[in-house]
């Protein structure tokens, strides 16, 4: 019966048909097709149309294809007798570069903290999907983050490292902040093997810081250290201060989070050192935040207090770090909070979330919003705190975090609801207006507020 339909097809057509087997996705977005057609997206468009007409593929989203499972064996086994070698395999470069090239164009508008990555023309018959705002980047990670993963792997298995590695740096800021930290090990696993394969120090230096922080938000902090320790002596080798600077910083948050207040201060110390003789502004502003931070978690909220006043100007100046200016609110919060100016550290809270909502950062909304909990009851809004930390509880279960059962134990300590109805009065977390409460969530009545309770 497929083959009814595909004996049907024009030439160009069935062409198509064949080659879209070598994509590994759940779905096929038009220009990836036209990448692998090699021609453009205008062209292809009337060829997917062909297909669609013979019900080989199916209109998903707008410019996104599906295809049966069977249809895809069955298109496959056509692409194996009927397309040589050459073909294929330059088919399947093609996809990779237009993954590469298209993933390096959305961490560009990411703001990520990594360094950045080359943007080059595409090679011929690639094409590149138009992204020209964060908001776009986003959208498209969300939509291709089935098929990346699958792109990573396939490029490991066939031996393209150059591909797997930034392939790997370009989701990381995506994968970081959207909680997804078990798909950023496991293609900061691959990337680290590709970089000794390719022989690249730089390359491999990188790895080894990408797959720490994926492995410090899994909390496997001993191999953590193991691998900034690695990129530490590569950078050193490099002689490479950016790299050093990035990597002090790293081993001084890890210091924070195993309880080693002298490691934490003596290399955020010496990250910010190395960022003030760099003219590093930016890495300035995280050290001087880490600094602080530090010192919140080790109880001394005064101390910390003018290192993240220091970090915030700087935050603010820079205007380049969305994700280090909500960091920074959220210690200046906790600081205020430590020194009893609970009110205070709510205007910071709310500014943190308004950013890391627009930046669709999921990890810091989590913690502002358990943060933010705490101000709310020290002033006795316990129906606020409630409704906040059900906030954060519907986040972190997004996040598929451990930290779900301590937010639910904050919810258990808090005082018995008196009544579970409608009021007003409580803020929404990132608006900070009144909205509705049930008492356990919150309906933001702002219509431009798409917060998730």
């Amino acid at each position: 019966m497929f083959s009814w339909s595909y004996d049907a097809l024009s030439a160009p057509a069935a062409s198509l048909f064949r080659l879209m087997s070598l994509h590994p996705g759940p779905d096929l977005p038009l220009a990836a097709l036209a990448s692998l057609a090699g021609t453009g997206v205008d062209r292809v468009r009337g060829l997917v149309r062909e297909l669609a007409r013979a019900h080989l593929v199916e209109p998903d989203k707008p410019d996104r294809y599906r295809v049966h499972d069977l249809l895809r064996i069955y298109a496959r086994e056509r692409c194996d007798a009927g397309e040589t070698a050459a073909v294929r395999e330059a088919a399947a470069h093609r996809l990779l570069d237009h993954y590469a090239h298209t993933a390096a164009v959305a961490d560009s508008h990411m703001g990520s903290p990594w360094e950045p990555l080359a943007i080059t023309p595409p090679p011929a018959g690639v094409t590149v999907h138009d992204i020209g705002t964060q908001e776009q980047a986003l959208a498209w990670f969300a939509d291709e983050h089935a098929a990346l993963l699958a792109v990573v792997a396939q490029s490991a298995a066939a031996g393209a490292d150059r591909h797997t590695f930034r392939l790997t740096r370009a989701m990381a800021t995506y994968l970081d902040r959207r909680g997804h930290w078990r798909d950023f090990a496991d293609t900061a696993h691959r990337a680290l093997d590709a970089a000794r394969r390719w022989g690249d120090p730089a390359a491999l230096a990188m790895a080894h810081r990408l797959l720490a922080r994926a492995s410090i938000r899994l909390k496997r902090f001993a191999p953590a250290g193991e691998h900034l320790a690695r990129a530490l002596d590569l950078f050193e080798q490099l002689d490479d201060d950016y790299g050093r600077t990035h990597t002090r910083y790293a081993l001084g948050y890890l210091g924070v989070l195993v309880r080693d207040r002298a490691q934490a201060l003596d290399h955020t110390r010496a990250a910010l050192e190395l960022a003030e003789r760099g003219g590093y502004r930016n890495w300035q502003a995280k050290s001087l935040n880490n600094i602080g931070w530090c010192h919140l978690e080790f109880d001394e909220h005064r101390e910390a207090l003018p290192h993240c006043l220091a970090a915030l100007r700087l935050f603010e100046a820079l205007g380049t770090d969305p994700d280090g200016h909500a960091h920074v609110l959220e210690c200046l919060g906790r600081a205020c909070s430590g020194v009893g100016e609970p009110e205070r550290a709510l205007e910071h809270y709310r500014q943190a979330l308004a950013l890391c909502k627009r930046r669709g950062n999921h990890f810091t909304q989590a913690s502002t919003l358990r943060f933010m909990a705490a101000a709310h009851q020290a002033l006795g809004r316990t129906d606020a705190a409630r409704a906040t930390l059900h906030s954060a509880l519907t986040m972190l279960r997004l996040l598929g975090s451990p930290e779900v059962a301590a937010v639910r134990e904050q919810l258990s300590a808090l005082p018995a609801a008196a009544v579970r109805q409608p009021s007003l009065g409580v803020p929404c977390p990132p608006c900070g207006i009144n909205c509705s409460s049930d008492g356990v969530g919150v309906r933001c009545s702002r219509p431009s507020c798409c917060w998730p309770y």
